[in-house]
């Protein structure tokens, strides 16, 4: 079963997964406890990986302007054309006329 691993590039991932090196000297009893083991040091890797990957200072800034200008030009598209479209039956709009 071993044989079939291969590296990650993340040796803490790799540490993690060497656990598994050890079930062929174990009875298959004892295999849930080192799976629990392996998955446990796996979880605690990746959610280390969450706390490095926050994006880079000013970039949540950045999208948040990008998202206001597009919301903006939204607006602004459908105002005019709500302006340019001829008023519906009992369309306020229809009093100042």
């Amino acid at each position: 079963m071993t044989d079939l691993l291969e590296e990650t590039g993340d040796g803490r991932a790799d540490a993690a997964l060497s656990g598994l090196a050890r079930l062929g000297a174990l009875p298959v009893s004892a295999h849930a406890d080192v799976f629990e083991e392996v998955f446990t040091g796996l979880e605690h890797v990746l959610s280390s990986v969450d706390d490095r990957t926050s994006p880079p200072p000013g970039t949540a800034d950045q999208d948040r302007d990008q998202h206001q200008d597009q919301d903006r030009d939204q607006d602004r598209d459908r105002d005019r054309d709500r302006r340019w479209a001829p008023p519906r039956p009992g369309d306020p709009r229809e009093r100042y006329r």
